[in-house]
């Protein structure tokens, strides 16, 4: 069992990519000079998330000879857009048909190289842009039109459609600015676009990235459009199972807040608030995933992947959730008599240590407040 989920933990790190929103940072993207880089894009691979109301750019530095990756994907709302490279030797560039960095491609990826083929507006915007040279080199264009069907993300749990995507190779170690650009009027009037850019394919994380995954999940279920149910799930199943447990407690005729130590008592609340919303955050991604299952193509193929889901944000969540809950309630005094507060403690850390880094719905607090609490059962 402890090899299982070690394996599935190992998964975990290996095949998602980092989020990033740009309009986050409070930088300038909607004029080349402001352009918002991405960093490491040939050492790690990103997802880049906003919202197309009017030009984005972006910039990334290429290495000469190192794979060069790009897709473009939109949420639920029909919409396309264009994405224009600018930089060193792109016409030297030969993009990958029918890769949009998914597991298929039915139609085939188009690829220009001429800046007449992008809007006018953003041939004006580089002809009065001056101090980057790459502006005055050819460009190679995305057109993100593709008709493929919906790609589901086990990982983020969300739904992506394809757009376009071009694979190759960088052809020089240089600074290349990237466009965005929405739908040419009148067909962009009054719609949503939603564009999400990846870029790159080594999935690889720091520690911090990890601990703040939470926040950046909940931004692309803002950015798919689910946010709403994922955010009301989360709240009542959070606060509806601590108070449940506080009931179910207390009628039992045992109550941990009678115990006379304060320090004991504070510790067992805060390891009933955390073990609530670890609760809470797999009914989270059950919830997200059925609006998945609800939301997708008819084409959609969402197959076996599906177990890394209810596994690994459902299933083992719930289970140290509960695990805690049980093991903190009256009917648990024999197991509490028998290990001792000074075994037990420690290994309710350990789960909070591992919320901290692999529950996507905790939120810091969450882990955070069973490591607390465990800490002061352990101490008192």
């Amino acid at each position: 069992m402890i090899r299982v989920l070690f394996l599935f933990c190992l998964i975990h790190l290996a095949t998602a990519h980092v989020p990033i929103f740009p309009i986050a940072s409070g930088r300038p993207e909607k004029v080349p000079s402001g352009a918002f880089e991405i960093k490491d894009v040939t050492k790690k691979s990103w997802g880049v998330y906003g919202d197309l109301t009017e030009l984005v750019w972006l910039k990334m530095e290429g290495v000469k000879g190192e794979e060069m990756t790009i897709s473009l994907q939109r949420n639920k709302v029909p919409n396309n857009y264009d994405v224009g490279i600018f930089g060193p030797n792109l016409t030297t560039v030969s993009c990958n048909g029918q890769w949009y960095g998914w597991t298929h491609g039915v139609c085939q990826s188009n690829v220009t190289k001429a800046i007449t083929d992008l809007p006018q507006n953003v041939q004006d915007q580089i002809a009065a842009t001056t101090g980057i040279p790459e502006l005055e080199m050819t460009p190679l264009i995305i057109h993100g039109d593709a008709c493929e069907y919906a790609e589901f993300e086990p990982f983020g749990v969300g739904l992506y459609w394809p757009l376009g995507g071009c694979k190759a190779t960088w052809p020089e170690s240089a600074m290349y600015y990237v466009v965005l650009t929405p739908p040419p009027e009148p067909d962009f009037e009054g719609k949503d676009v939603h564009f999400s850019l990846g870029v790159g394919m080594k999935e690889v994380f720091t520690l911090g990235e990890l601990i703040t995954m939470s926040f950046l999940t909940m931004g692309t279920f803002i950015w798919g459009q689910s946010a709403g149910l994922a955010i009301t799930v989360y709240i009542l199943v959070g606060v509806f199972t601590f108070l449940y447990y506080i009931l179910y407690t207390n009628l039992g005729g045992y109550s941990a807040l009678s115990v006379p130590a304060a320090f004991v008592n504070v510790g067992t609340v805060l390891i009933w608030v955390g073990a609530s919303f670890y609760v809470a955050s797999a009914a989270t991604f059950l919830a997200q995933l059925l609006w998945c299952l609800g939301e997708r193509d008819e084409n959609t193929i969402i197959g076996t992947v599906i177990a890394v889901t209810i596994i690994v944000h459902i299933l083992i969540p719930l289970f140290f959730g509960l695990l805690i809950l049980q093991t903190y309630n009256g009917d648990s005094r024999g197991l509490l008599v028998i290990w001792g507060f000074s075994v037990i403690p420690i290994l309710v850390g350990l789960v909070g240590a591992y919320g901290l880094i692999f529950v996507w719905q905790g939120y810091i607090f969450a882990p955070s407040l069973i490591i607390v609490g465990a800490i002061l059962h352990f101490f008192f």
